[in-house]
């Protein structure tokens, strides 16, 4: 068996390529409850922009190639919040360099949760 090493992966048609260790389109990892919303960690995310309660979008450092992505999201809550807490992509509120996204519970609705994650799936531009 052979091994393959590379430093970064970009796709036939790319013009941006991808690090072999974020090798979703784009991800974030960010904190909405603390007294300044921030992005923890994150790969292709250039920006944060906080919307209000449980409302955030992300700029894209390399715009996907249409706004039709897929995306994974995920929440986090550590102060225990009995209820259900979801994170939803706005899909249409999507372009290719930009994601918005809504935190909710099942209980209270707009919710800003301090680690929530997301990654997107699609063609880079």
């Amino acid at each position: 068996m052979s091994t393959l090493t590379v430093t970064n992966i970009k796709a036939t048609g790319e013009t941006a390529s991808r690090a072999v260790s974020g090798v979703a389109a784009a991800w974030v990892n960010f904190d909405l409850l603390s007294a300044t919303a921030a992005i923890l960690s994150s790969s292709n995310t250039s920006s944060l922009t906080d919307n209000g309660t449980g409302d955030a979008s992300f700029g894209l450092s390399n715009a996907m190639s249409d706004a039709d992505y897929a995306g994974v999201c995920g929440p986090f809550d550590s102060n225990s919040n009995s209820s259900i807490v979801s994170v939803s992509i706005y899909s249409s509120q999507n372009t290719s360099s930009s994601v918005r996204v809504l935190i909710n519970t099942s209980s209270a609705g707009a919710f800003d949760a301090p680690f929530n994650s997301v990654s997107l799936m699609g063609d880079l531009a």
